[in-house]
């Protein structure tokens, strides 16, 4: 869906080159809802790899496809707003929001991924619009 971020969410919103909305959660509590209850199931999913981070949606209206350089964006701000922001570079998972599944008993912000689409590769240094949010 292309509505804009629930009022008073809180959650970090950015817009991407193509003009994708880009929601990220700020803690767990808000992870998981964004992940469970706000993404749609053809909103692009990403997270850091093997690192705690904000889960990271691209909202996608329906029959829209997310360019390249969209999802390398999404995939930068995953990257910079994780414990990867000091590295060069990060592996960044990104799934379609209809492939996760929250385990029974799982904590907050804890999902499983059925199936990846790809791994991209991110540069967190590089996320321009997250430096200008002044990284809160």
């Amino acid at each position: 869906g292309a509505a804009a971020a629930p009022p008073g969410s809180g959650f970090r919103c950015f817009t991407s080159p193509g003009g994708f909305q880009v929601l990220l959660g700020r803690n767990n509590v808000q992870n998981d809802e964004l992940s469970n209850r706000v993404a749609a199931p053809g909103d692009v999913w990403m997270h850091a790899r093997g690192v705690p981070g904000s889960h990271a949606v691209i909202r996608v209206p329906s029959g829209a496809v997310p360019a390249d350089e969209d999802v390398q964006f999404c995939a930068d701000l995953a990257a910079y707003f994780s414990k990867a922001r000091d590295s060069g570079k990060a592996d960044v998972i990104v799934a379609l929001a209809q492939h996760l599944k929250k385990p029974k008993g799982a904590k907050p912000g804890q999902i499983m991924v059925t199936k990846e689409l790809r791994n991209v590769v991110a540069r967190p240094a590089r996320s321009e619009a997250a430096r200008q949010e002044g990284g809160a």
